[in-house]
């Protein structure tokens, strides 16, 4: 079963200016990052919960990514 990724404008906004960022510092890098970050969305969605709780109630969880010091933090929520 896969699920719907949502994600915040915030966050897209985020991780735009870090691919700029990484891309500045040696080319393609940018590329990469957001290559990483696609394969991160993909296997969220097929195994959201998989990933372990970063909250204390239990509503958070995160996944991290290998090469770059970012995690996607993420909360599954019930489509009606």
């Amino acid at each position: 079963m896969n699920y719907v990724v949502s994600i915040l404008p915030v966050a897209e906004l985020e991780a735009a200016e870090a691919a700029l960022y990484y891309e500045e510092q040696k080319a393609n890098l940018g590329a990469d990052f957001l290559d990483e970050l696609d394969t991160a969305r993909e296997h969220l969605s097929d195994h959201p919960q998989h990933y372990s709780y970063i909250s204390t109630n239990k509503t958070l969880r995160s996944i991290a990514l290998k090469r770059f010091p970012y995690q996607l933090i993420f909360e599954l929520k019930a489509i009606r």
